[in-house]
């Protein structure tokens, strides 16, 4: 979902449909989804029943995503591919976008990468660790709300806690 604004802004830069980018962003976050045992809330419920863990669905579904997305890459662009061509005008328009420019708070970016990291080398080593994978994400959640809260005080720390809790989607987390 944070993509699409971006999504539509380049192609209405390069005056192409957006649609098979979007299309594509759907499959391949669907698609994608599938190769971790938190990529999907199905991929959690089989891991649970089957006692598998993250290694396990890395290793065994996550080769067979790879040429999944090649053929849905191929899929799109053959059949919007013609579509898609942009003027050298706009292809400059694009590549001169000062994206680094559009990141609001380069301390969090830092400190939200190292959280994922450290979430990710805990679900590679959960088993040995006895964790669960659902204690792990939500850790790493509450330590991601706890650094972006950090700064501030009072009502503006209150405000930013409740939209953060309103931009949860908590039917899948409850699912």
């Amino acid at each position: 979902l944070l993509m699409v604004p971006v999504t539509l802004a380049i192609a209405e830069e390069l005056e192409v449909p957006p649609f098979p980018f979007l299309f594509a962003e759907v499959f391949a976050a669907n698609i994608g989804g599938t190769a971790t045992l938190i990529g999907d809330p199905p991929n959690i419920l089989i891991g649970t029943a089957t006692g598998l863990d993250f290694n396990d669905f890395i290793i065994n579904v996550a080769p067979v995503t790879v040429p999944v997305m090649a053929v849905q890459a191929a899929m799109v662009h053959l059949i919007w591919g013609r579509e898609l061509r942009a003027s050298p005008e706009s292809r400059v328009l694009v590549m001169g976008m000062n994206a680094p420019g559009l990141i609001n708070d380069w301390v969090l970016l830092r400190r939200s990468a190292v959280v994922m990291i450290a979430v990710l080398v805990a679900l590679v080593f959960a088993r040995p660790l006895p964790l669960q994978a659902a204690t792990i994400a939500l850790s790493g959640a509450a330590v991601l709300m706890l650094l972006d809260n950090w700064k501030h005080r009072g009502a503006r720390q209150a405000e930013n806690v409740r939209s953060t809790f309103a931009d949860v989607d908590w039917a899948t987390i409850f699912f």
